[in-house]
């Protein structure tokens, strides 16, 4: 086995002589892109932004990157906006941006700062072969339909409501709901003599069971299926989650073939379809051109 030895000749080999001075040191200075000026040459083209089909549609990227001496952007740490969708392009196209050397001290040094970059993208639902849709996010499609449709929204009126169902077992059941706010309410729900009932007031809710509790996933599921199901936006819901589609009526059929009408219904989704495009994972909701909600989905759901 051959031996090494690292003598003296390559000691020095990391050794300054003498201090270099600041221009040949090694310095990140980390400053706000107000202090940065562009290159003069070559000239930055503008940004260029591909159509999307999730939210949002417009606001900021913040791009954080790190440049050299020369003024190069060099590396990309982080890119963060509310689109996901489009921080690849943002960062390709930025990483060609020249700026003048930042001078500290007398000498160029590199520069760790982050971009704030504008961005506002078209519209474009996917399957909308050219038909345009206006710009109604799905946050904007929920705030619609409580507005326009929901029974249980603040100040709406009171009412009762019966009705009968039956499970895909084959067994039925009757369900009652009183309401008189979003504070105040009853719902109960009867299988075969068995009972549930969930009470809201004062800021609590009560739930109790009577019967063979077998049945009693079967009845919360009931009670859930009798809302509208759709995400609570302070809670659980995230815009760029969920991609829109521009799909026919038929669309909200699962039994039904693929569609080649032109579409006229916004389906928001975040999930699997199948081969003539109806959702099979996750949740789905379609509204009309009025923003009226036509239709649901969600994975499990009886």
């Amino acid at each position: 086995m051959a031996a090494f030895r690292v003598g003296h000749a390559g000691s020095d080999l990391f050794d300054a002589p003498e201090d270099t001075g600041l221009a040949f040191r090694v310095r990140f200075v980390s400053v706000p892109e107000s202090a940065l000026a562009q290159a003069d040459s070559p000239a930055r083209p503008p940004l260029t932004w591909p159509s999307s089909y999730t939210f949002a549609i417009n606001g900021v990227i913040a791009v954080r990157v790190q440049i050299d001496r020369a003024g190069n952007v060099r590396e990309f740490p982080s890119a963060i906006s509310k689109n996901q969708a489009i921080n690849a392009s943002a960062v390709a196209q930025i990483k060609n941006w020249k700026f003048k050397p930042y001078v500290a001290d007398g000498s160029p040094v590199e520069v760790v700062t982050t971009l704030l970059v504008q961005y506002q993208l078209k519209y474009e639902p996917l399957a909308a072969n050219g038909k345009e849709f206006p710009p109604i996010s799905f946050g904007e499609h929920i705030k619609q339909y409580r507005a326009q449709s929901d029974l249980r929204a603040e100040g709406s009126k009171p009412f009762h409501l019966r009705a009968n169902f039956i499970l895909a077992g084959g067994q039925a059941g009757r369900y009652e709901e009183t309401w008189q706010s979003p504070d105040g309410w009853t719902r109960r729900v009867e299988l075969g003599g068995i009972v549930l009932r969930e009470t809201r007031a004062g800021g609590n809710t009560v739930t109790k069971f009577d019967g063979d509790s077998r049945w009693r996933t079967e009845m919360l599921a009931v009670i859930s299926t009798m809302q509208d199901h759709l995400p609570e936006s302070r809670f659980t819901f995230t815009e760029a989650d969920w991609g829109n589609s521009a799909v026919p009526e038929s669309n909200v059929y699962p039994t039904n073939d693929a569609d080649s009408r032109e579409p006229v219904l916004i389906r928001a989704a975040r999930g699997a379809v199948d081969a003539n495009n109806h959702p099979t994972s996750g949740q789905a909701y379609w509204f009309d051109s009025d923003g009226r909600l036509r239709a649901t989905f969600a994975a499990g759901r009886p």
